[in-house]
């Protein structure tokens, strides 16, 4: 993923919104990965916020 690739997956995102990075089930070594961008909205009561950003690694082995 290009940075360019980046700021247009968080445009519609608010400044303010956490970021998340998710490796569940994933072994990740430095390289290059792709990412799943997910909004994920949040009870208000939850880290006083409305919603964070959830980046999650594409694995290499993973195919679409």
């Amino acid at each position: 993923m290009t940075k360019a690739e980046l700021i247009d997956a968080l445009s519609d995102f608010k400044d303010d919104d956490l970021v998340v990075i998710m490796v569940h089930d994933t072994t990740a070594h430095e390289d290059i990965y792709d990412f799943y961008v997910d909004a994920i909205y949040l009870d208000p009561l939850h880290n006083n916020c409305e919603s964070e950003i959830q980046l999650t690694i594409i694995n290499h082995n993973d195919t679409i």
